[in-house]
């Protein structure tokens, strides 16, 4: 996902990056690779993205991980990523402040 198609989706969505929770949004294909790469994701691999934003992170996630659990606090963006990744068996978004999930639910993350 680019920077345009980034602001496509905003603008037919309506929606206004909210500052308070501080939006940014990663478009670097480049850098996006970067990431993944130096992370060494592979298919054995659980994966957490804190903040998926419209996901150009996790569509290379999806791809290279076992597993990739998103926690994303704007019910905007979680609507959209649910849509987004319907068809996708290795994904998971919960909707709801990170800090606070990762303290109160226990998931088994290593194997």
């Amino acid at each position: 996902m680019n920077l345009s198609e980034i602001r496509q989706v905003l603008s037919e969505k309506e929606i206004q990056l909210t500052r308070s929770l501080g939006q940014n949004f990663m478009h670097d294909r480049n850098q996006i690779c970067r990431i993944v790469e130096s992370g060494e994701v592979s298919k054995a691999d659980k994966v957490l993205e804190i903040g998926p934003g419209l996901g150009p992170l996790t569509e290379l996630l999806v791809e290279k991980a076992g597993t990739v659990l998103a926690i994303e606090t704007d019910q905007r963006l979680v609507d959209i990523l649910r849509d987004k990744f319907k068809s996708v068996d290795n994904f998971e978004i919960i909707k709801g402040d990170a800090l606070a999930i990762l303290r109160n639910e226990r998931r088994e993350w290593a194997d």
